[in-house]
């Protein structure tokens, strides 16, 4: 009997040492794009009031971050590529396991899918490998990889991997599916980053829409009743048992398919059934797809996601009763969070390549620029007069064969100097702008009034510029918004557009400073600009 006993110790000891061993080795192998996305959640997961629940719509519309800065809100994009609802659910299981939210947004995206997850199965991995072994887990496992639709799809040859390669085991214990992955190992693997976005993703690209089709006006009959659905249904009732209140969305995007419009009309119905608010941003006119579309039928850049993420924040204010924690002296943990999360979308700014680009980062109002731009290098190309008009400015003020001052701070305002006068631009600028101030107003005594006002445009949008001793310009926009730049910045020629970015509050350094050249209209970003 002692024999017995002593060996099935040692047994158990043996296992205990090879699961010691495996681990680090596993953490290494694994795939980081989980973790990468979710660690951040679990070192805050008590702090969160707020959680998004989708697809990658909520990835690419909807910044945690942003709703703490400008409304004190505590969130986390829980969106994951190709999610479907089923996937959501067992998502959100798993994250109630760890935070006590008061409010769960649930995207309605896929709601007239019949499979329960994603043919993508890296996509399922990159949603649950982050999480600890649970029997929350092993519960989302099971169900998710019992499906009698993907066997289905298997059986028609329709799936992107074999389904003996969707195994259990690989979600339950990833080593099981990364052990091979040695000679893909990258510098990431030993040195892993996490995000500052807190599960959303900043995508720069600004993309042609397709031309949206109307809506029919019809749902999902009960003989058509999906899996999406069922687990829509299962959400509400998980969050309504937890005292947790759930708000359905079908976020914006150029609606190509009958089906994606049948699924939000779907969505209001079961809103409607259930008594729980819906918003369906198909029927707003909130974004501008000429300007906001990440690609042309599916999800929105950040010039897009920015006015979505307004909306909700206003919304799950007013509405919903979201708390403000901005003053809180225990949250000051997100304010770190934001300084690094703002310094990560500076470095995307700064490293953005094509103008198109650039332009659409700046119809977000985060930011405020400055652009001096030559001759037609603007007003010639309707994509780019399309993202200036997005940023307040008048399509009259955009007047051909001139040289350009844009500026962009409470109000947006623009300047023109005669290409054909003698004499730099700034010269020009200062000239016209005390021509105008003479015959617009009367004549202030005093000579330090004389010099702040010393140039104003079309009413209500006054712009002033003066140059400083140490070699700068003093901008002035509004009454009170000023910004100071290097001279330099002011010239300009026709083959050259210069824009310097401001963040509001933090105006006297730039957050970016760019040279663009326009090569046969291609506007590229300059090297070492």
């Amino acid at each position: 009997m002692a024999d017995k006993l002593k060996k099935i110790l040692s047994s158990i000891m043996v296992v205990l040492l090879l699961m010691i061993c495996l681990y680090p080795c596993r953490r290494i192998l694994e795939r980081k794009s989980s973790r990468f996305k979710y660690d951040p959640f679990f070192s805050r997961a008590k702090d969160i009031d707020v959680l998004f629940m989708g697809s990658s719509h909520v990835i690419n519309g909807i910044y945690p971050m942003e709703l703490w800065k400008e409304y004190g809100i505590t969130s986390y994009n829980f969106g994951g590529h190709a999610n479907t609802l089923p996937t959501c659910y067992w998502m959100l299981e798993n994250a109630l396991d760890y935070a006590d939210p008061e409010i769960v947004v649930i995207d309605c995206y896929h709601l007239g899918t019949m499979l329960k997850a994603t043919t993508h199965f890296e996509y399922v991995h990159q949603s649950f490998d982050a999480f600890p072994l649970t029997t929350t887990k092993v519960r989302a496992v099971f169900d998710l990889l019992d499906d009698p639709e993907m066997v289905k799809k298997s059986e028609r040859g329709e799936l992107e991997y074999p389904i003996q390669k969707r195994a259990k085991m690989d979600l339950l214990w990833d080593f099981a599916a990364y052990h091979s992955r040695w000679t893909d190992l990258e510098e990431i693997d030993f040195q892993p980053k996490k995000t500052s976005e807190y599960g959303a993703e900043l995508k720069i690209r600004a993309a042609e829409p397709a031309e949206p089709i109307p809506n029919p006006g019809t749902i999902h009959g009960e003989d058509d009743r999906t899996t999406g659905m069922v687990y829509l249904e299962k959400m509400i009732g998980e969050c309504r048992e937890r005292g947790i209140e759930p708000v359905l969305t079908f976020l914006p995007f150029p609606v190509i398919s009958e089906r994606d419009w049948i699924d939000a009309n779907t969505a209001g119905r079961i809103a409607d059934r259930f008594q729980v608010k819906y918003i369906n941003f198909l029927e707003m006119d909130l974004v501008d797809f000429e300007t906001d579309c990440l690609d042309a039928d599916s999800h929105l850049n950040p010039s897009g996601g920015g006015k979505v993420t307004r909306y909700l924040g206003k919304y799950l204010s007013k509405q919903c009763g979201a708390a403000d924690h901005r003053n809180d002296p225990r949250y000051s943990c997100w304010d770190e969070d934001y300084d690094s999360y703002r310094a990560y979308a500076a470095e995307k700014l700064s490293e953005t390549q094509r103008l198109k680009y650039y332009l659409m980062m700046l119809t977000d109002r985060k930011y405020d620029f400055i652009i001096c731009a030559g001759g037609d290098a603007l007003t010639q190309d309707e994509e780019l007069r399309k993202f200036l008009i997005a940023r307040g400015f008048l399509p009259e003020q955009l007047i051909e064969d001139t040289d350009y001052f844009f500026a962009c701070g409470d109000s947006c305002s623009c300047l023109q100097a005669d290409t054909k006068e003698e004499g730099d631009f700034l010269s020009q600028l200062q000239r016209s702008g005390k021509d105008s101030s003479d015959n617009s107003s009367e004549k202030d005594s005093s000579s330090e009034k004389e010099k702040e006002d010393s140039l104003s445009v079309s009413e209500g949008s006054p712009i002033a510029v003066r140059p400083e001793e140490d070699g700068t310009c003093a901008i002035r926009i509004g009454e009170n918004k000023t910004f100071r730049m290097e001279s330099n910045m002011l010239e300009t020629r026709d083959r050259y557009i210069k824009v310097t970015v401001f963040e509001p509050g933090r105006s006297e350094e730039p957050v970016d400073a760019a040279v663009f050249h326009k090569p046969h209209r291609s506007y590229e970003r300059e090297n070492g600009s």
